[in-house]
């Protein structure tokens, strides 16, 4: 079971009514929301955390990850639900999901 198994899923596309679901979810803190399977946007009740999904992470230095981030900022920013990074604090991670949940892999707790 992933950690993500009842977000939901969007594209880099997604416009419309599902767009609007996406936003609506993330702002009033019902549910994650994906983009591909890169990014979930995982809300809290004054942040949204900006979970970076990287597999095989055994090899990955700390500029790895730190560059990951970077990645997900820029994927954030050009989709659209870019909106949010107005609406909402974000805070970046970088995580594993195995499967069977997520781990935190950045920054190091």
């Amino acid at each position: 079971m992933s950690a993500y198994e009842n977000a939901l899923i969007v594209s880099m596309k997604v416009d419309g009514a599902r767009r609007n679901l996406a936003l609506d979810r993330l702002l009033s803190a019902r549910g994650i929301v994906l983009i591909g399977r890169q990014l979930a946007l995982r809300p809290g009740r004054d942040h949204i955390k900006g979970e970076v999904i990287l597999p095989h992470h055994a090899t990955r230095s700390a500029q790895e990850f730190q560059v990951a981030i970077a990645g997900g900022v820029d994927l954030l920013a050009r989709s659209p639900l870019s909106d949010i990074a107005r609406l909402r604090r974000l805070e970046w991670l970088v995580v594993d999901d195995y499967g069977t949940g997520r781990v935190q892999l950045w920054p190091r707790t």
